[in-house]
C-alpha cells in the first residue's frame, strides 16, 4: 500500500478485546508507511488511539446535521473519551475530574494543602451549595456526593448498590463545575 486511503467500518467485529488492541497497533503502523491515510468507524473503546488522543474524532448525528468533535490531548484522557463517546463511566475518570478540580480550586483561591474534607466543605458545600447527605467514616451526612464516591472508589468495601448510577451523576456534576471554575 502506497499513498492509499483506507476506509474501514467497525473492524472490531468478531474480535476479542485483546485482538482489537493488537489490531489498532497494526492500523497505526499502516498509517506510518508511505503516507497512507486510514479512517475507521468503531463502537469499541479498545480501538481508541490512547497514545495520540487527537487522532480520535467523535461523530454524532443531530437531526440532519453531522457533528465532528476532536479531542485535545492536553484536556482529554482515555477515560474522558470513554465517557464522552461510549457513555462508560469509570472510577478513573471520576478521580481524574475530582483531583483536577481540587487542584484548580486550590490554585484559584491560593489554598495550599487542600485536603479532601476541607475541599468538600469549601468547594462543594459552600461554593456549589451541595448537601452533605452522604456518610463518611460511619457517620451520616458528613460529605457531598462527589467526595462520598471518591471515598468509595478508594475503599471499595463501602460501595453502595447504586454506585454506577451515582458515579454518572457525580461525573456530570464535576464536569459542570470544571466549566464554571
Amino acid at each position: 500500500l502506497k499513498n492509499t486511503i483506507l476506509l474501514l467500518d467497525e473492524p472490531e467485529t468478531h474480535l476479542h478485546p485483546k485482538a482489537q488492541e493488537d489490531l489498532i497497533v497494526e492500523l497505526i503502523e499502516i498509517t506510518k508507511k508511505n503516507n497512507n491515510i486510514l479512517f475507521y468507524a468503531t463502537h469499541s473503546n479498545y480501538l481508541i488511539d490512547k497514545n495520540s488522543l487527537e487522532r480520535n474524532i467523535k461523530v454524532t448525528k443531530v437531526e440532519d446535521q453531522t457533528i465532528l468533535n476532536s479531542f485535545e490531548p492536553q484536556t482529554s484522557s482515555y477515560s474522558s473519551i470513554n465517557f464522552e463517546v461510549f457513555g462508560i463511566a469509570s472510577s478513573e475518570f471520576h478521580n481524574e475530574l475530582y483531583d483536577k478540580l481540587r487542584d484548580k480550586f486550590s490554585e484559584t483561591y491560593n489554598i495550599p494543602d487542600l485536603g479532601i474534607n476541607k475541599f468538600d466543605e469549601e468547594f462543594f458545600k459552600q461554593k456549589k451549595k451541595l448537601m452533605k447527605d452522604r456518610p463518611n467514616k460511619g457517620k451520616e451526612n458528613q460529605v457531598t456526593l462527589p467526595t462520598y464516591l471518591r471515598n468509595c472508589i478508594h475503599y471499595p468495601a463501602n460501595k453502595p448498590k447504586k454506585f454506577d448510577e451515582l458515579l454518572i451523576e457525580s461525573i456530570n456534576l464535576l464536569k459542570q463545575y470544571h466549566k464554571d471554575l
